[in-house]
């Protein structure tokens, strides 16, 4: 494996696990099993490190933020956001921390607008998809208002969540997206068609089995 891979590995693995915070550079060289030198003559400081992990993240979820990403029906819209979960769950630190990484990195800042708004941009169009596949019944302002609240939940759901348990480092991620499936429910379930509402509860509950299945408790 090339040192860059290995930096931005361990980089990641002890920011999931500890922090973005938390996170030095000296952390990360022993973790990578290389001295502190080699990790500065590919990376300048921690924030770069950070930037190049939120960038490695950018690339991993590109093809579901595309255009290209069609949903022809509900169960497509549902694997969907079950992919979005396990990419989530592997890079949990960008979602745990965004408070402490977009307030000490003005890059990062930058690329969280950017992201957010990309995110709203493929709700919007995968609502409109499942619209004109006669599977909801809403007008444009519902499906702009519906596509808000499902890049919240893609975005802040994880803080919004830990944010009401009176002991949030005993959660595990699997409780946080199974909650987070059912917000979705109860946000989409007015505007689907009656044929469509008990294929899309079904979906969710297949889904949240899936994450129960899927998804390791980490933090």
């Amino acid at each position: 494996m090339a040192t860059v891979e290995r930096i931005l590995q361990a980089a990641l693995v002890l920011a999931n696990e500890s922090g973005a915070a938390r996170l030095t550079t000296n952390a990360m060289a022993d973790e990578a099993g290389i001295s502190v030198g080699n990790l500065y003559y590919h990376f300048r400081n921690k924030d770069d490190v950070l930037l190049a992990l939120f960038r490695q993240f950018e690339g991993i979820i590109e093809p579901l933020l595309s255009s290209d990403s069609k949903v022809a029906g509900l169960d497509d819209w549902v694997q969907w956001w079950l992919q979005w979960f396990d990419h989530v769950q592997a890079y949990s630190f960008l979602f745990h921390d965004q408070h402490y990484l977009q307030t000490s990195n003005s890059h990062l800042r930058f690329h969280y607008h950017q992201w957010a708004g990309q995110i709203e941009k493929a709700q919007k169009r995968m609502l409109d998809e499942l619209k004109e596949v006669r599977q909801l019944v809403a007008t444009q302002d519902d499906l702009q208002r519906l596509g808000c609240e499902m890049t919240f939940i893609a975005v802040f759901w994880p803080d919004f969540y830990l944010l009401k348990q009176p002991r949030p480092e005993s959660v595990q991620d699997c409780s946080i997206w199974s909650s987070a499936l059912k917000q979705m429910l109860g946000l989409l379930l007015p505007y689907l068609r009656v044929s469509a509402q008990m294929q899309f509860e079904q979906l969710i509950k297949d889904a949240d089995q899936v994450l129960q299945n899927r998804i390791r408790p980490d933090r």
